[in-house]
Parts: structure tokens; sequence; C-alpha cells
């Protein structure tokens, strides 16, 4: 009974999955040049296949990231570069927190999982070291893919001039009010008959573009956020911004980098791991021993685990999640064998229909020429794509029961 509900399993999983496959026009989150891994295969054998895939699997974590935060003291920079980072002010690396601490020199702060994604603080505009006529020279403005410029009230007149200057070369410039809790309040005691959040929130939104406006700042920017509490206002809606002002590797690299805090950047984080799934499965294939196979299969799922930050506790109870057991392969196999005889696979063999695969499907097949190897590749295929589906939807979920919930708890109020 136990295997013919399993099958039942695999075979809706078939049915969902079957008839999909990768198109050279959709490339994956590396591009893959399949004639250097034919080259690897053919001078180093599986060893050099292996180490080729390592090596694109991660090269969203050699892309580069620069963002400055630009504000004066006590505007909550510290606190901004560690919730950016999805860190806490006491966790290992973070920026130090403090309303009396001053930024005398450019300060890079590295993302604890993506080396590479880095949040610079900088001195404000015009102080001692940091004058105004070779500030832009002094932080190294070049380098940076956005100007994040700060402040708990109204921005001043130096924050005014940076942006007019970054607007000058071209570059993305967001403005960011923090504390926006303390606003709201504020509201809330002065008028608690008529006090109304979004409507306070879209005032202050309004009056500060057209300050901006006015000062010559095309279509400013502005996000009202709070630092501790970023899945509430304009937080998510600022990762947003600056994961669509991305393209390319940039844009996959922002996608893993961020905290799953909105629905769009969990959108864009599937996306991203959808494209790894063929490179996952033949690094899973490609592996020496079934204890590193299962490995590298169980890293995967806890990747996309972190990537929507599912607890162990909500991961362990979705039981469709699949491992790579004996037992599921023996399954497996049975439907796979079904679905083979009746030529519903997407999986290709070597011989099958080769000339209407894509040119990294014939390399697989080059790669996974054995029948073992073919059943573990189709597998690997089909139980990541239903463990990131399953997650992604259980991630969308949660979202949706938070955000319900503070909705109630704003109406309480």
């Amino acid at each position: 009974m136990a295997v013919q509900k399993k099958r039942g399993f695999f075979e809706r999983l078939f049915e969902k999955f079957a008839g999909t496959k990768e198109s050279e026009s959709t490339p994956v989150s590396s591009k893959i040049n399949v004639e250097e891994y034919k080259k690897e295969l053919h001078d180093k054998g599986v060893a050099g296949v292996k180490e080729l895939l390592n090596k694109d699997l991660e090269n969203w974590t050699e892309i580069e990231l620069h963002t400055a935060v630009v504000g004066n003291s006590g505007t909550g920079k510290s606190s901004f570069i560690n919730s950016i980072r999805g860190l806490k002010a006491k966790d290992p690396g973070a920026a130090k927190v403090g309303v009396n601490e001053t930024t005398v020199t450019c300060v890079p702060y590295k993302h604890p999982d993506n080396k590479s994604f880095i949040v610079w603080d900088i001195p404000g505009v015009g102080t001692p070291k940091f004058p105004k006529d070779s500030y832009l020279e002094n932080v190294g403005y070049d380098k940076y893919d956005f100007f994040i410029i700060m402040s708990r009230s109204r921005f001043t007149e130096n924050d005014l001039w940076l942006a007019l200057e970054v607007q000058k070369l071209n570059k993305r410039f967001f403005f960011v009010r923090s504390n926006i809790d303390k606003d709201i309040e504020d509201d809330r005691e002065d008028n608690p008959d008529t006090h109304d959040e979004e409507n306070v929130l879209q005032a202050i939104r309004k009056k500060t573009e057209d300050e901006l406006m006015g000062n010559g700042v095309r279509a400013p920017k502005v996000f009202l956020i709070n630092n501790r509490k970023t899945d509430r206002y304009d937080f998510g809606k600022l990762n947003n911004e600056m994961l669509s002002s991305c393209d390319g590797l940039k844009k996959d690299s922002m996608a893993l980098s961020l905290a799953a805090v909105t629905k769009e950047v969990m959108a864009e984080k599937k996306r991203v791991l959808e494209r790894r799934i063929s490179q996952i499965a033949l690094a899973v294939t490609s592996s020496s021993g079934e204890y590193e196979q299962k490995g590298r299969f169980q890293d995967e799922i806890k990747f996309y685990q972190k990537q929507f930050d599912i607890d162990d506790v909500t991961l362990a109870e979705n039981k469709d999640i699949l491992t790579l057991s004996d037992s599921n392969m023996q399954e497996f196999k049975v439907v796979f064998d079904q679905y083979g005889s009746e030529g519903q696979l997407s999986m290709k063999t070597p011989t099958a229909m080769r000339a209407e695969a894509s040119t990294w499907e014939r390399f697989k097949d080059c790669f996974t020429w054995s029948k073992e190897n073919t059943l573990l590749f189709g597998y690997c295929k089909l139980a990541l794509r239903s463990n990131l589906d399953q997650l992604y939807d259980k991630a969308r979920s949660l979202y949706d029961i938070k955000r319900a919930k503070q909705m109630v708890d704003a109406a309480a109020k």
C-alpha cells in the first residue's frame, strides 16, 4: 500500500512537470558554455565537470554589488545596514548601533552569505575629512550601484546636494526616512479620533517628494521604514526597487542575498533557483559515491529553505519533501519506467529524440549515459522542482498570514 501511495505521488509529479524542458533561449543562472563542459569532460573526466559545475553554481557570489548608505549620526544607518543583510545588532559582523557614533571613514560591511554583496557606511557630506568639493572622489562614488540617503525627518541641504550630484552621474539613489513608526505614533496621539496609518504614510511621502522635486530632484523615490520591522512599511518596497534596478547576474546575486520579505523578492528567488536545477542534478550525478550525492542534494534543499526563511519545524511539517533515499529512488524508478514506456518522459536518453533535444540536453545525455545516471538525474530534477515549488508556496502562505495579522493588529489600535 505504501509503495502504491508513493507511486501516486510521483505520478502526480510527472504529470505536473512532464513536457516542460529547458530552453536554450532561457539561460540558467550562470550562462552554461556547453562546449566548455564537453572539453572538461574530455580533458579531465567527471572530476573536471564537477569542478566547473561548482564554479558556475557559485558565480552569483562573485558579482560585486556595492550600496552606499549616507546620512548624519542618528539617522539609523547602522540598523539599516544590518537589516538589509538580514542581521541583528548582536550578530557577528553586524554594524555597531548607537546614536552617538559618527562615521569618519568609508566602512564596508559584507553580507554573511555573499561576500560580494557589500553595504558601505559612508560619512555625511561636509565633514572636515569629506568636504563638498572632493566628496564624491573621496568616497569612491564610481563603485556604488546604489546610494541610500537616510534621514529621520526632513532631508538636509547636504542630502539634496548629494542627490543632485548623483543624479548628474546617472547613478541610482533612494531617499529613506527611518523610524517612521514614531511619526505614526505621534499622529495617533495628536489625532486619536481621525488617525489613519495609511493616510499618515501617504501624506509624509507626498510632502517629502514635493520638497525634493521643488529642489530639482527628478522623480524622487522615497521609502518610509523602520529598521527593526522590515516586514512593515516600505522596507520591502525598497528591496523590490533595488532588485528591479539590476539585471543579469547582478539581479541574481541581489535576489539570493536579500531577505525574503516580499512576494516580489520571493518570486525572483524562485526564478533564479529554478534555473539552477539542471546544474544541481548534474552535480549530484557527478558526485563520487552515495554519501556525497545525498549530501549535495540535501544541501540544495537547505539552500531553498534558507532563501525562503523556512524554519526547521515548518520544513518537517511538509510531508512531501523528498530525499535521496533508496526507497524514494526505487519508487521513482517504477514510475520513471512506466512513463518511459509510454513515451511521456521529458528526461531524454542518449538515443531518444536527439534531433529535438537542446544543446544542454544533448550534453547531459552524453554525461548521464548509463541507465542509473539517467534515473538519478531525472529524479533530482523532479524532486528539486517539487521541493522548490512547495517551499515557495509555504513562504507565500506564511507571508499572507503575517500580513493578515498585521492588518488585524493595526485595526485594533
